[in-house]
């Protein structure tokens, strides 16, 4: 009695373990995030004169997260201009302590020994409004490597907590304004060399900076599966090399083919009764076979579907 007790137990608690593995190995996030797609290319396009960053993000599976929300990072090296020590005006004691034993240290020198300040930000005496670059004899470039600064993003919308719909594939948007991270600094910047360049918007500056900043864009997707309730992250990252310019995607999402007319167009649209739900009850297609699909936009454009009035104005 006592051996098949044992047995007993011992199948019990077999069982258990054999279970609670399988449902470990099935249930991880690993694997549960690598249904989640991300676009092959970014691209960055003009809106209304406003370049922006957009990419697309889509679930392969046909349960999607729960409270799924995005997170955009840029990963760069930053570049400030310091000026040399010959350039930098010692403290007033030490000029007083000098003047005292005697040093040829006059006040008529002074002005040509200038300080941090006054080496980066100088007027030009043709114009006030913008200060010339200082001179390579000036300054030195300080690199620091792989700052991480947070990317803005529109859509979604910061303001509602990032929160994205992944039951359908989304466009996300970034603007590339004054404060984007992605655009270099006004009025002036400098490469690792210690060229400046114009703080301008246009491609081939933005092209050279990125570049030269070896920035990255990673992208994070946090959710909770629904089926197991485990918590889910899927990362991707888009280098220079990742960015298409002036670009756009072709729509993945059509109406289902029996709402569709004989021409191709749209014949109504009309929603199917919802009583009794069923695979055949499908009001949405989605072909990610055009998923990755990108085509020629305009150098500028007035209007765009990923991006509201509000913001381009």
């Amino acid at each position: 009695l006592l051996l098949v007790l044992w047995q007993v137990c011992t199948a019990i608690l077999f069982d258990a373990i054999a279970v609670g593995l399988i449902f470990h190995r099935i249930s991880r996030g690993r694997k549960r995030g690598k249904t989640i797609t991300f676009s092959d290319k970014a691209v960055i396009r003009r809106v209304r004169g406003v370049p922006h960053l957009m990419f697309r993000l889509g679930e392969l599976r046909k349960y999607s997260l729960i409270e799924a929300t995005l997170r955009v990072y840029c990963v760069r090296h930053e570049r400030h201009p310091v000026p040399k020590r010959s350039f930098i005006k010692p403290p007033a004691g030490q000029q007083l302590h000098q003047q005292q034993h005697g040093q040829e240290r006059s006040i008529r020198q002074a002005p040509e020994q200038k300080d941090a300040n006054d080496v980066l930000s100088s007027p030009s005496s043709g114009n006030s409004s913008l200060p010339p670059p200082p001179s390579m004899e000036e300054i030195d470039i300080e690199t620091t490597h792989f700052i991480t600064r947070q990317v803005r993003l529109t859509n979604p919308d910061e303001s509602f907590g990032n929160h994205i719909l992944m039951s359908l594939p989304q466009v996300v948007v970034h603007r590339m304004d004054r404060n984007s991270p992605l655009l270099p600094p006004q009025p002036v910047w400098y490469d690792a060399d210690g060229a400046a360049h114009p703080g301008l918007s246009d491609f081939d500056n933005l092209k050279a900076f990125l570049q030269d900043r070896l920035a990255e864009i990673v992208v994070l997707v946090e959710g909770t599966d629904e089926g197991t309730g485990a918590p889910v992250q899927a990362r991707h990252s888009y280098t220079l090399y990742d960015l298409a310019w002036n670009k756009t995607f072709v729509s993945c999402i059509a109406p289902s083919m029996e709402d569709v007319g004989e021409d191709g167009n749209d014949g109504g649209w009309r929603l199917p009764l919802r009583q009794h739900s069923t695979e055949a009850d499908n009001v949405v297609q989605v072909d990610f076979s055009k998923f990755h699909d990108i085509v020629d936009t305009p150098l500028d454009c007035e209007s765009c579907a990923y991006v509201t009035p509000s913001e381009s104005s």
